[in-house]
């Protein structure tokens, strides 16, 4: 991965182990079945984040091409596909099978 200067938020170690933990606790939090944040649709919300982190998206699926609001954008969202994935939680729609 290289740095894309036009990046809003830089991808550093501090900030990746931050976030993870963030979303390692909503994932936990889903597959123990409590709702969403603000009583949101785990759908909705993990939507929400996908939005957040990438400021490109055409029909609904995720592009893999910047400019990126985050950093390393994909590497985010592969990590919430990934462990969704292992603890045995539905694919979200959006994502495409195999990032």
């Amino acid at each position: 991965m290289t740095a894309d200067p036009n990046s809003a938020f830089k991808d550093t170690p501090a900030s990746w182990g931050l976030w993870k933990d963030g979303i390692d606790s909503a994932i936990r939090a889903e597959k123990a079945g409590r709702p969403g944040p603000g009583l949101q649709t785990w759908e909705t919300y993990w939507r929400g984040i996908q939005t957040t982190l990438s400021t490109r998206t055409r029909s609904g699926e995720y592009q893999y091409e910047g400019p990126y609001l985050y950093e390393h954008a994909d590497r985010y969202i592969k990590y919430i596909v990934d462990q969704r994935r292992a603890v045995g939680l539905p694919d979200i729609p959006f994502y495409p099978k195999d990032p």
